[in-house]
């Protein structure tokens, strides 16, 4: 069984820890399509890999830490 990211809290996490990065409703909605988009894929180390080339400043294992 394949894990999916916890959008609300990776979303939170990073508005946290980027300020501005999520400032606006266009930037938020557009991370919420990429998340979406990567849990659909089959398999975390896709769905890690996606995030981590969209998202660089993000490390693996950070991103591994919202995977339920």
């Amino acid at each position: 069984m394949f894990g999916y990211i916890d959008k609300t809290a990776f979303l939170a996490w990073i508005k946290e820890n980027f300020k501005g990065v999520l400032s606006t409703h266009f930037d938020y909605e557009l991370a919420e399509g990429i998340i979406d988009y990567a849990n659909s894929l089959e398999g975390n180390a896709d769905l890690i890999d996606l995030i981590y080339e969209i998202f660089p400043e993000i490390t693996r294992e950070e991103i591994e830490k919202f995977i339920i």
